[in-house]
C-alpha cells in the first residue's frame, strides 16, 4: 500500500533474484542436519564443523555469483545496494536457520520456535519503521539486514548452550567437496521447491516488467505462505525418523 505497484514489484524482482542466488549457500544441509542429527544426537558438533565448512565454500560462491549478476544485469546504484543488503540478510538467516535445525533435529523445538517467532517480530517491526520513517528500499532492507543479524545473535548464544563444544568449520577443499557431494541430493530438492517460488517472479520481471511483479506479488506472497505447511511438517518428523530407523513399529507410527 505504501509503494506504487512498480516500486513494489522492483524490490520484490530483486528479492526472488536474492533468493535464487541462496540456492547455492542453502544446498539441502537443514535436511541433512535433520536427518544425520536426529540420527545421532551426540555426534552434532562434528557433523556440524564438517557442514560448516562446506558452508562457507558456497557462501563465497553465492557472493561471487551476485557481483556477477549486478554486473551483467546493469543495474543502478540504488538496486545494487538494495541487493547487497538483501543478499546479506538472506545470508544471515541462512546461517541463523542452519543453527536453528540442530536445535530442531535434537529435539527442542521449544527454543527454536521462541527464537523464530521473535526474529519475525523484529524483521517486521525494522522493516515497518524504515518503511513509515523514509519509505526508502534501500533503507528498508537496510532494517531487514539489521533484523536478521539480531536474530542470528540470539540462535548462536542459544546454539552454544545446546552445543558446547566448539564448531571448528573445515575449510580443506577436499572434503568440503566430498560433504557437497554427498548433499547433492537434499540441495537438488531444496534447489527445486524455492526455484518454484521464485523463478516465477524473475520471469514475469524481464517479460512484463516490474509493475507486474507488484500486482502478482501482492497476492502470492499469501499462497507461498500457506505451502510452507508441508515443509514445516516435514521439518518435525524427519528427525523423528531418523532416530526410529531400526524400530521398526515407532518408525511406522511416526510415518
Amino acid at each position: 500500500r505504501e509503494w506504487t505497484p512498480g516500486q513494489f514489484g522492483q524490490f520484490m524482482y530483486l528479492f526472488s533474484v536474492s533468493a535464487l542466488l541462496m540456492l547455492a549457500c542453502e544446498f539441502g544441509f537443514t535436511q541433512q542436519i535433520l536427518r544425520e542429527i536426529g540420527k545421532e544426537p551426540s555426534a552434532a558438533s562434528q557433523l556440524m564443523s564438517r557442514y560448516l565448512g562446506a558452508k562457507l565454500w558456497l557462501t563465497a560462491g553465492t557472493v561471487a555469483m551476485a557481483c556477477v549478476f549486478a554486473w551483467i544485469s546493469s543495474l543502478n546504484a540504488e538496486d545494487c545496494v538494495v541487493l547487497a543488503e538483501l543478499i546479506l540478510a538472506a545470508l544471515l538467516m541462512s546461517y541463523a536457520d542452519f543453527l536453528m535445525t540442530c536445535f530442531r533435529a535434537m529435539g527442542h523445538f521449544g527454543e527454536e520456535a521462541a527464537i523464530t517467532v521473535l526474529g519475525n517480530l523484529i524483521y517486521f517491526g525494522c522493516a515497518c519503521v524504515a518503511l513509515y520513517t523514509t519509505g526508502s528500499p534501500w533503507l528498508v532492507a537496510l532494517g531487514m539486514l539489521a533484523a536478521r543479524l539480531i536474530q542470528l545473535t540470539m540462535t548462536w548464544r542459544t546454539f552454544k548452550q545446546r552445543v558446547p563444544t566448539p564448531i571448528t568449520p573445515d575449510l580443506s577443499a577436499k572434503d568440503c567437496w566430498t560433504t557437497i557431494k554427498a548433499s547433492s541430493a537434499y540441495g537438488a530438492d531444496v534447489g527445486i521447491s524455492a526455484a518454484f517460488s521464485n523463478a516465477d517472479t524473475v520471469l514475469i520481471a524481464h517479460i512484463l516488467g516490474a509493475e507486474s511483479v507488484g500486482i502478482y506479488q501482492s497476492i502470492a506472497r499469501i499462497y507461498q505462505g500457506a505451502t510452507l505447511m508441508p515443509a514445516i511438517m516435514g521439518s518435525l518428523f524427519l528427525p523423528r525418523l531418523a532416530r526410529t530407523l531400526d524400530n521398526h513399529q515407532q518408525f511406522t507410527k511416526n510415518a
